[in-house]
Parts: structure tokens; C-alpha cells; sequence
């Protein structure tokens, strides 16, 4: 009876480390794909800005130099 209980034991202990990496590996992952998402369309926006500025201050300096 009482090696039934630690088997029974051990075994609920197992489970238990596995669901906590597993969630563990699950939320690091969703970080992972959001850092990942973020800084890729962060980047997007950033280069599209860039150009549109830049595309402006040429209109600009022809507008003076006429």
C-alpha cells in the first residue's frame, strides 16, 4: 500500500514538471513570436516613415531653390 502511494506519487510529481516546462516552453515561445512580430512591423513602419520624410524635405529644397 505505501509503495503504491510513492509510485503514485513520483508519478504526479513527473506530470507536474512536465506541465510546467511545457508552459514554460509555450509562453517563452508566444514572447518569441511577439518580440519577433513587433520589432518586424516596427521596422516596416519605420522604413516607410523615413521615406516619406525624406521624399518631403526633397520637394522641400526644390520649392526654395526655384
Amino acid at each position: 500500500m505505501v509503495k503504491y502511494r510513492n509510485e503514485n506519487n513520483d508519478k504526479l510529481k513527473k506530470i507536474k514538471l512536465i506541465m510546467i516546462f511545457g508552459y514554460a516552453l509555450i509562453v517563452i515561445a508566444a514572447a518569441i513570436f511577439m518580440a519577433y512580430f513587433t520589432i518586424r512591423k516596427n521596422d516596416t513602419v519605420l522604413k516607410s516613415k523615413v521615406s516619406d520624410l525624406t521624399y518631403a524635405l526633397n520637394v522641400q529644397m526644390k520649392r526654395e531653390s526655384l
